[in-house]
């Protein structure tokens, strides 16, 4: 009796804790939400502001409507995330606002895709064309930051900082050696030589196709990068590739004399001159907005807009899964139904397919595409191609009307795969746990974790992949209008940058999010419209109490680990993988 009065109170106390921890949650939660919403009231922006940019925000494609995403468990404040097409947004309005004077561009850390860099980059370049400044300064320029950085008319250094120009780079991290030593046998099923996604589970060293592909891709990301640099510069690409082979670029005063930069100054020169660009009396009477300030105003701005007409934006984006989805995964079900409410609107006049995923499920990516199909025969499709569009990604992108993609996004992928372990030896040799089963027939147990496939399994498995590569070839080149040898002539997983893509026929231009957007206006032909974005997010309340407990775990492990805790994720997303997977190979993250 004893015991079981310790345990139910026990129980008791921590059904207490939990509740008192979900209602502070639930209050400091709300009150971000209110705060947040009564910020969004008009602001007066005074002549001669400055728009303070400094990209050291988290950068996606939307912002996440999930609460818990944009706000900070261990400081009890928001986080400080962007969307790319508030971004766009707010470069056009102050464009034209008479009250903004010009940019100033405070370079820091920037981590963002080359792919979303190049759409802002390309923004501020559009900026430019008013006739205002631009004015970059940093303490201290990442590739990343610098690559941004020469879309301005000046770009400024602090004396004791530092300019990288080393290259580019990608890492594959293997991990055979290390499930052997755990006991878990993969067992991998697949089509397509370059279908490089399971190789870190069998392989101990890259494979010759797939070092091939990632330096064909990320060379081409480089020389993107490099030829916009020396345009920008007026400096010969061989000359900016000389520098980065030999290091050449040591010191502040380096980056001046190559001409890389236009000045060496501290913050305090950078002020004055901003004060004469402005012609203000002094530093004390600057007057910045904030790039977040200045979204919610021009949103204020974009959204009272009216018009007949509309184009939907429709966001895919993270990795394919049955269901509804989540703000970073696409779901079957989810996005099907943003679609066919684009679809079934007269007043949306054309779609814009925004595509940022590597794949996934790829009975999810052939649901998908059926709605794509469908949305087709009735308005304009038009597909938008983020950092990733690759596998899956591509499979429901390859029907569109137009498939625009950036120099470098990451893109192709046309292959399958279906990845299995066995978890025997870990059970039996280093657990001494031994597994019974009774089937009804010989093969009722097919893919579970407990014993390995028997060449029989192996080789059902190997005729479903093959069926499912063969329908992604046929629905490519039924929507490329190309043979289906020709599709596999570049499919058989292998990756493609954007620019690789147009050459083959997998893309018909190269551009950003703003650009596909009026190619789809073009297409429709319409001139006065106003954008919808799908799919529509669901209230805070909702946002609040759905998975709520899972949500505040994922977030606090997240928090914990830091930047690590992202190959976590990559890990578990790859171990939790059932069934056949349209999807590109594991995390390429290039610094």
């Amino acid at each position: 009796m004893n015991n079981f009065f310790k345990s139910f109170f026990a129980s008791l106390l921590a059904f207490f804790v939990y509740s008192i921890i979900t209602v502070v949650l639930g209050v400091v939660l709300i009150t971000v939400v209110v705060i947040s919403l009564s910020s969004k009231g008009a602001l007066e922006i005074k002549s001669g502001t400055i728009l303070h940019i400094t990209l050291s925000e988290t950068i996606s494609d939307r912002v996440s409507d999930d609460i818990l995403d944009r706000f900070s468990l261990s400081t009890l404040s928001s986080t400080k995330t962007l969307g790319l097409n508030d971004i766009l947004a707010s470069l056009a309005t102050a464009k034209t606002d008479d009250n903004i004077k010009g940019i100033y561009l405070d370079l820091g850390l920037v981590d963002t895709g080359f792919s979303t860099l190049d759409d802002i980059r390309s923004a501020l370049l559009d900026f430019k064309e008013s006739g205002k400044f631009i004015y970059c300064h940093a303490d201290s320029f990442t590739q990343k930051a610098y690559f941004v950085s020469t879309a301005s008319d000046s770009i400024n250094l602090t004396p004791a900082g530092d300019l990288d120009l080393k290259g580019l780079s990608v890492q594959v991290f293997y991990y055979k050696n290390a499930l052997a030593k755990l006991g878990l046998e993969p067992q991998i099923i697949r089509h397509g030589k370059f279908k490089s996604a399971v190789e870190p589970y069998i392989l101990d060293e890259m494979s010759e196709e797939n070092r091939t592909q990632l330096n064909s891709y990320v060379s081409a990301v480089w020389n993107d990068s490099v030829a916009k640099i020396g345009k920008a510069r007026n400096i010969a690409p061989s000359k900016l590739n000389a520098w980065a082979d030999s290091l050449s670029v040591t010191t502040a005063e380096k980056a001046l004399d190559y001409k890389l930069i236009d000045g060496l100054k501290y913050s305090d020169e950078v002020y004055s001159d901003l004060a004469s660009l402005t012609s203000s009396a002094s530093v004390n009477d600057l007057k910045f907005i904030e790039l977040p300030q200045y979204i919610a105003h021009a949103n204020t701005s974009i959204a009272a807009k009216v018009s007949e007409n509309e184009i939907a934006v429709i966001y895919a984006l993270g990795a394919m899964e049955m269901g509804s989805g989540s703000a970073t995964t696409i779901g079957s079900a989810g996005l099907g139904e943003a679609i066919r409410t684009a679809r079934d609107n007269d007043k949306v006049k054309a779609i814009v397919l925004r595509v940022n995923s590597p794949g996934g499920d790829a009975l999810a990516a052939e649901i998908i595409l059926r709605e794509v199909k469908r949305a087709h025969e009735k308005k304009p499709v038009i597909v938008s191609m983020g950092e990733y569009a690759a596998s899956g990604g591509y499979y429901i992108a390859c029907a569109a009307d137009k498939i625009i993609a950036g120099n470098d996004t990451l893109t192709g992928s046309i292959g399958v795969f279906g990845m299995y372990f066995s978890a025997e030896k870990l059970l039996g040799d280093k657990l001494g746990v031994t597994v019974n089963a009774v089937n009804t027939n010989r093969n009722s147990d097919i893919g579970t974790i407990t014993r390995p496939m028997s060449a029989e399994e192996q080789k059902y498995k190997q005729a479903q992949i093959e069926d499912i590569y063969r329908k992604f070839v046929a629905h490519v080149a039924e929507g490329r209008n190309m043979s289906a040898d020709k599709v596999d002539s570049i499919g058989q997983g292998r990756i493609w940058s954007g620019a690789d893509a147009l050459k083959i026929g997998l893309v018909d231009e190269i551009g950003g999010l703003d650009y596909a957007i009026k190619k789809a206006a073009e297409i429709a032909e319409i001139t006065d419209y106003r954008i919808v974005n799908l799919p529509v997010p669901k209230n805070a309340f909702e946002q609040f109490t759905d998975n709520f407990s899972s949500s505040v775990r994922n977030k606090i492990a997240a928090e914990t680990a830091g930047t690590e805790y992202v190959y976590y994720e990559k890990l578990k997303e790859l171990l939790e993988i059932r069934g056949i997977q349209a999807r590109m190979p594991y995390l390429l993250e290039i610094y």
